[in-house]
C-alpha cells in the first residue's frame, strides 16, 4: 500500500468530505472553549446571539446561492423591486424595448416559354412538342422532389439538435437539484440547529453556564 496516497485520502475524507461536520463542530468547540475560560451569564448569551447570527448567516448565504444557482432574483433584489414599485414615492421609469422583427420569404417561380397553337403543324411536329412538355414536367417534379428531401433533412437535423440541447438541459437541470438537496439542505439544517442552539443558549443562560461551574 503506497502510504503517501492512503495519507493524502485520509487528508481528504478528514477536510473535504467533512466540510459540513466541521462548519457545525467548530463554533461549537469555540463556544464551548470560551465559556470554558468566561465564566459569566453576559458571555453565555453573547455566545447564544453569536450562534443565531452564525445560523441566520448561513441561512441568506444558502438562500443567496440557490436562487443564482437557478437564475432566480434574490431576496435583495426582490426587495428593491417592491421598493421600487411603492406608489407613495413614484419614481421617473425608463422603459427600454428592445425586439427584432424578421421576416423570411423563400419560394420558387419557373417561367416557360409556351409553344402557342399546335392546331397548323402537323403530327410528328406535335409529338415532339408532347416530348418535350413531358420532358419539361418530369425535370420540375424531379427538381420539386429533390427540394423538398433537402428541406427534410434540414428539418431533420434541427429536430435532432433541438432534441440533444434539451437533453443536455435536462440533464444540467437535474445536476442542479440533486447538488442543491445535498448542500442546500445541508447548509439549511445547520443554519436552522445554530438559531435553535442560540435560542436555548439566550433562554437559559443560567442553566447552561452552570455545566461549566
Amino acid at each position: 500500500m503506497d502510504i503517501g496516497h492512503w495519507l493524502i485520502r485520509l487528508f481528504k475524507w478528514l477536510t473535504a468530505d467533512m466540510f459540513y461536520f466541521w462548519v457545525f463542530m467548530l463554533p461549537v468547540i469555540a463556544g464551548c472553549f470560551l465559556l470554558h475560560f468566561l465564566k459569566t451569564e453576559q458571555y453565555v448569551k453573547t455566545i447564544g446571539i453569536l450562534f443565531q447570527v452564525f445560523g441566520f448567516i448561513l441561512l441568506v448565504i444558502n438562500i443567496y446561492s440557490i436562487s443564482r444557482y437557478f437564475n432566480l432574483p434574490t431576496p435583495i433584489e426582490k426587495a428593491l423591486e417592491w421598493a421600487y414599485n411603492n406608489p407613495f414615492y413614484p419614481i421617473s421609469r425608463h422603459i427600454e424595448y428592445t425586439g427584432s422583427v424578421g421576416m423570411t420569404i423563400s419560394g420558387s417561380a419557373d417561367i416557360r416559354m409556351g409553344y402557342g397553337s399546335t392546331d397548323n403543324l402537323k403530327t410528328d411536329e406535335r409529338i415532339n412538342i408532347l416530348e418535350k412538355r413531358q420532358h419539361e414536367i418530369l425535370d420540375m417534379y424531379q427538381a420539386n422532389n429533390e427540394r423538398i428531401d433537402k428541406e427534410l433533412s434540414i428539418i431533420k437535423q434541427e429536430i435532432k439538435q433541438e432534441s440533444s440541447g434539451r437533453r443536455i438541459f435536462m440533464e444540467d437541470v437535474h445536476q442542479k437539484i440533486k447538488e442543491t438537496q445535498t448542500d442546500g439542505l445541508v447548509q439549511t439544517l445547520i443554519g436552522t440547529t445554530f438559531l435553535f442552539l442560540g435560542s436555548v443558549i439566550c433562554t437559559y443562560s443560567k442553566e447552561v453556564l452552570s455545566i461549566f461551574l
